[in-house]
């Protein structure tokens, strides 16, 4: 077995490279790359292998979107990516596959990074890329210079770490992050935003608003980053919302925002229609004045209201990892027998359900190695304002 793992010593190494998301990536995920490798292994050599790799690479395609439900999401293209990487290298024959395949395994760490906060992780892709620039040099075919190996090699390096740096969602500090998720009270930029599991208080200001009226003549709102999608981990909005702020002249201030840190934040619609603007970033104690556009004093109607007929199928999906839920069961269960309700009665209902739970709200949640709805609803009980609007959401 250990010449055979040897002479794929560039399978083994992606193997290994590949486990460092094994706390990130759905498991069935793993046990078809255990499947898919064996089978190779075992059977590349012999013509039954020509019929087992046109299933394994459609299986490739589809498991990690069945196992999802969905498409955007950083989990399966990595999923897809390191199944493709596998199969790619199952069919090196000459010089251009192989290459073909370092190509592959680049695009993976590119994923993957995003997915991983390890330390080592980043590492071990360091060592990949020197292995396989020598690999390159080591092909008689392709001829490189030391020099000039030197600075490609250099070059890559430096990329990947800027790379790592920039992407906001990714934080430094763990040498292995194989541990329950902390989630920060507060705005934040995280790929996964809320978590089951341990909640950090954060007292940081990041901007004070000061208005020269009242909240109440004013007539507006603040709020969080509000997200409309979610495929049971996480949750995004399904559409960028790029509509420039309207500032009119000649109107009266009601309200000046002084920026304490640098960061980057919303504005939000609020009750005078004030279009949702992309957002954007201000320099430390930088400070600008949002004027509120007149007041419509007349309104003409010329044509009916449109009314909406139906709900977009998408907007009313559930994700595969809550349809085994217990909540899941629960609420079908509440509803059977009630479909003809309208939505405020259903509301209504399912404010009485939770109710019933009898959930407690507060931000030192204790760590579990659970991650999940159905645990916060019905045995720790206690959670932080992320964990009741996401299960209200899922309901609903």
């Amino acid at each position: 077995m250990f010449e055979v793992l040897k002479s794929h010593k560039d399978l083994m190494y992606f193997i290994i490279l590949s486990s460092f998301l094994v706390g990130e990536i759905d498991p069935i995920i793993y046990i078809f790359l255990v499947v898919l490798c064996l089978s190779f292994l075992i059977f590349g050599k012999s013509s039954l292998w020509r019929y087992l790799r046109h299933p394994f690479a459609v299986i490739s395609l589809i498991l990690p979107i069945l196992i999802y439900g969905t498409i955007k999401s950083v989990e399966v293209s990595a999923a897809i990516m390191m199944f493709l990487s596998v199969m790619k290298y199952t069919e090196i024959k000459s010089l251009r596959d192989r290459l073909n395949f370092y190509s592959f395994v680049f695009l993976y760490m590119a994923i993957s990074v995003i997915l991983s906060d390890q330390i080592l992780y980043l590492i071990y892709c360091y060592f990949i890329v020197y292995h396989i620039f020598k690999s390159l040099i080591e092909i008689k075919k392709i001829e490189i210079r030391a020099l000039k190996y030197s600075k490609i090699l250099s070059l890559s390096l430096i990329f990947t770490v800027i790379t790592y740096f920039i992407i906001p969602q990714l934080s430094l500090g763990n040498l292995m992050k194989y541990r329950p998720k902390k989630a920060l009270g507060g705005y934040g930029t995280g790929i996964s935003p809320g978590s089951f599991n341990e909640i950090v208080k954060n007292n940081e200001i990041y901007f004070t608003f000061s208005p020269e009226e009242s909240i109440e003549s004013i007539g507006g709102y603040w709020r969080a980053e509000a997200f409309e999608m979610t495929d049971g981990r996480s949750w995004s909005n399904r559409y960028d919302k790029k509509d420039a702020i309207d500032i009119v002249d000649k109107n009266k201030v009601i309200g000046t925002i002084n920026i304490i840190n640098k960061t980057k934040f919303p504005i939000i619609r609020n009750y005078d229609s004030v279009p949702y603007s992309s957002s954007f970033k201000l320099k430390r104690n930088d400070s600008f004045e949002y004027r509120r556009p007149k007041s419509i004093k007349r309104y003409d109607l010329v044509r009916e209201e449109e009314k909406i007929t139906h709900v977009s199928k998408s907007s009313l999906s559930i994700p595969k990892s809550i349809l085994n839920s217990k909540l899941y069961k629960e609420i079908t269960s509440l509803m059977t027998g009630k479909e003809d309700l309208d939505v405020k009665k259903k509301i209504n209902l399912l404010t009485k359900y939770f109710t019933s739970l009898k959930l407690s709200y507060s931000l030192e949640v204790e760590q579990s190695k659970e991650n999940n709805m159905d645990h916060f609803l019905y045995d720790q009980k206690i959670g932080y304002c992320e964990h009741f609007s996401s299960a209200f959401a899922l309901a609903l």
